[in-house]
């Protein structure tokens, strides 16, 4: 009974990994075996990638369609789900490899997976900047109402770019001459590998330490009576939500990429890891459509509207999506919580 409830506790999930690596590192593992993890492995993100691309795609052509969704935040928004579209064109190429038995050479997946790392590494940096969107608008709101948006945006967008383009550099400088299973993470390796897991070790507790701080700045705006109630506590909600989906999603991956590389650097237990807990990554990459929908009144009603849907029958009248108020149509430019 004890061994069952460490397995399914969430904060002993990566004492077990270090178990698990442990025993695995007493004899690495064989072609067949590590074949016969990508092929488990590529089908699980083969099921999320398509769920999570009709999400995204749906949550770009709202965003884009929509006139209430034109502020900063909804941008960002759109461009998180973009990159993690991009990201997920990298699982066909793992499934198609894992379930024909080829292996390839670290560079040929690093060109492989080129543009979905890509996408990875654009996903993980904005997903920070949209808690840090939120955190200047709750905490500067006069400096965050006059900024310049389109140089705000381009601002962040070259900074995500610096960062994607640092990782691929020292990758392609330090590629090592070895054979592999090409997971989208298998495209680093040399001191790319460790420059790209480290890296995203550091994002990921840099995006719970500024999504703590938002939910702190948003209590102390609730007390000085900033932030209505009732506004307040849909954002409370949403905040909590996207942050226990980041916990057990790219948190919980990329920590045990990191606590595997203690232990081994031997590639097919890395693959290995990767094609088990790179699932929890994609679930987290499938889920933006229902974390909006269902946490926030503004998306909700932008998704019926564009898509043309109808709310609940009252008397035996259907009542189409209404037109947002006005107070609702300010909130979007970026200038208080409404939109959650």
């Amino acid at each position: 009974m004890q061994f069952r409830l460490i397995c399914f506790h969430p904060q002993a999930y990566c004492i077990e990994i270090i178990f698990v690596v442990m025993l695995i590192n007493e004899q690495y593992l064989t072609v067949p075996q590590v074949l016969t993890f990508g092929k488990v492995g590529s089908i699980a993100v083969m099921c999320t990638m398509i769920f999570g691309t009709f999400g995204n795609s749906a949550l770009l052509y709202v965003t884009l369609r929509s006139p209430n969704l034109r502020g900063s935040c909804s941008n960002l928004i759109a461009l998180q789900a973009l990159a993690d579209i991009i990201t997920a064109c990298g699982h066909p190429i793992f499934f198609y490899l894992s379930w024909t038995e080829q292996l390839v050479s670290f560079r040929t997946c690093f060109w492989l997976q080129f543009i979905p790392c890509s996408g990875m590494n654009w996903s993980t940096a904005v997903i920070m900047f949209i808690g840090l969107d939120r955190l200047l608008c709750v905490r500067h709101p006069t400096w965050y109402s006059v900024v310049n948006k389109k140089r705000y945006f381009l601002t962040i967008c070259g900074i995500c770019l610096l960062f994607d383009c640092t990782i691929k550099m020292v990758t392609y400088f330090t590629i090592e001459d070895q054979m592999t299973v090409c997971v989208i993470a298998e495209a680093y390796s040399g001191i790319g590998r460790f420059a790209f897991v480290g890296s995203q070790v550091a994002l990921n507790i840099l995006v719970i330490v500024v999504y703590q701080k938002l939910r702190s700045a948003m209590m102390e705006a609730k007390r000085m009576s900033r932030l209505g109630n009732k506004e307040t506590a849909k954002v409370y909600r949403a905040v909590n939500t996207v942050m226990i989906c980041y916990i057990l999603g790219w948190l919980t991956t990329m920590v045990s990429l990191g606590v595997t590389m203690l232990f081994t650097l031997d590639v097919f237990v890395t693959v290995a890891v990767e094609s088990v807990v790179g699932v929890f990554a994609n679930i987290n990459l499938a889920c933006p459509l229902v974390v909006y929908y269902y946490r926030s009144s503004l998306y909700r009603n932008e998704i019926c509207r564009v898509f043309g849907f109808v709310k609940n029958r009252i008397h035996g009248q259907t009542n189409s999506v209404q037109p947002l108020p006005q107070s609702l149509r300010i909130s979007t430019s970026g200038n208080s919580f409404n939109q959650n």
